[in-house]
């Protein structure tokens, strides 16, 4: 009760008694001797709540409710001044993590080498996936960029952006040299070849967005 609906930093004292073992609403202590007069303990606090559901809002309240002095690991004992649907909320603080005493843990192979041989395969596959996926992206970043062709100084200075999506379906790409010949109502543009030097155009899937020069718009 010196608790209830309390903020702040608390400090829990622990008097050491025969067979040592305390139980109450707020948790349990379990104490443990190592044979050389050093005792260890555990203490596993719990936050209770009892909460109606609020139909107008559609939301968990907990107004006019409060865990009662039954409450403990395995049941939950509510107080509540009306009637409606109700359930109940209990928040295990979670376990501390000791990384030196897991990595010593995780260093004795001979215990469970099983374990040891599984985890080590997941991060030689997270690495080999990593690598992989760092390829893909700078090839990823290196076909998005738009094409300039290398001979649009000869060609006018009208600008133009052609964008070719090539299909899913299979064998939809090309190895082959592809031209383009744009034609107006004023006329036509000379033949261009759309290439680049160092790059793999019209694959399966792929998107190739060039930029050439017109003498007419």
């Amino acid at each position: 009760s010196l608790l209830a609906n309390g903020t702040g930093e608390y400090f829990v004292g622990i008097l050491l008694s025969v067979n040592d073992t305390v139980t109450g609403t707020g948790g349990t202590v379990y104490s443990s001797c190592d044979g050389s007069g050093n005792i260890s303990y555990t203490f596993e606090a719990r936050v209770p709540a009892c909460l109606f559901w609020m139909e107008d809002t559609e939301m968990w309240s907990s107004i006019g409710c409060e865990a009662g002095p039954y409450t403990s690991s395995e049941q939950l004992h509510c107080l509540c001044d009306h009637l409606t649907f109700f359930g109940g909320n209990l928040l295990a603080s979670p376990n501390s993590i000791d990384f030196i005493s897991d990595a010593v843990a995780f260093a004795a192979i001979d215990d469970n080498p099983v374990a040891f041989s599984l985890i080590a395969s997941i991060y030689c596959l997270y690495a080999v996936l990593l690598v992989y996926a760092y390829r893909a992206d700078r090839r990823d970043s290196k076909d998005a960029e738009i094409i300039i062709l290398t001979d649009n100084l000869f060609h006018g200075s009208y600008l133009y952006e052609v964008t070719i999506a090539t299909g899913m379906r299979r064998n939809a790409g090309t190895s082959a040299r592809v031209g383009i010949l744009l034609i107006g109502d004023e006329g036509s543009s000379d033949a261009r070849l759309l290439q680049a030097d160092n790059r793999k155009l019209f694959g399966r899937g792929s998107v190739d967005v060039f930029r050439l020069t017109t003498y007419h718009p």
